[in-house]
Formats: C-alpha cells, structure tokens, sequence
C-alpha cells in the first residue's frame, strides 16, 4: 500500500531502459535518470531542429532564441505534464542546455550551407 513517487527509490529493483522509461507516465526516476534522460530528450530535440531549421533556410538571430527558449521550456514542460515529474525535486534544470545549442548550430550551419 506504499504509494508510488516520482523521485526514485532504492527498492526498485526493475530498471528500465532510460529510452522506454522516457516514454512511461508513473515511473520512478531517479535523480541522475532524471538527469539522463532530459539531456538526451535536448541532443534529439536540437538534432531534428537543427536539421529542419537549416533544410528550410532559416537565418538570424531569432532561430537560435527561439531554439533555446523553445528547448527549455518544452523539455521541461514534457516531464512535468507527460511524466508527472515534479523537476524541482531533481534540479539541474539547464543539464544539457549548452551541448544541444551546440548541436543545433552545428546541424542548422551544416544543412543550411549544403541544400543552400
């Protein structure tokens, strides 16, 4: 009768692959899977941006503000409404942040140099 929480504990002796985990309302999480999975939700976030952004040819300085606040936000409201994740209990809200504006750059500059 122990109610389920969202922060994770030492009796879960199941681990699921951070993959499906990520894509499973209720689960438990731990602080370094929180951790994880929200980089790698941003590394796939700024890889299919980067890469839509660069084949429509988008240019400026709005397309990397826009990338950002949208990456930061939508990330976090992911885990916070789908997942029912309470991010303040994890912290480290930024973790990843600056590797997938790198990522994205890379990609935009590399697609937008190639198909334009």
């Amino acid at each position: 009768m122990s109610a389920k929480t969202n922060v994770g504990a030492a009796e879960n002796t199941e681990a699921k692959p951070l993959f499906r985990k990520c894509f499973s309302p209720g689960e438990m999480w731990s602080k370094d899977e929180f951790l994880d999975g929200l980089y790698w939700m941003r590394q796939a976030c700024s890889l299919i941006a980067g890469v839509g952004v660069g084949l429509a040819g988008f240019t400026g300085f709005a397309v990397i503000t826009t990338f950002i606040t949208l990456n930061f936000l939508l990330s976090l409201m992911y885990f916070r409404s789908v997942l029912g994740i309470d991010i303040e209990d994890f912290g480290g809200q930024s973790e990843g942040l600056a590797p997938s504006i790198g990522l994205f750059v890379l990609l935009w500059t590399l697609f937008y140099s190639a198909f334009h």
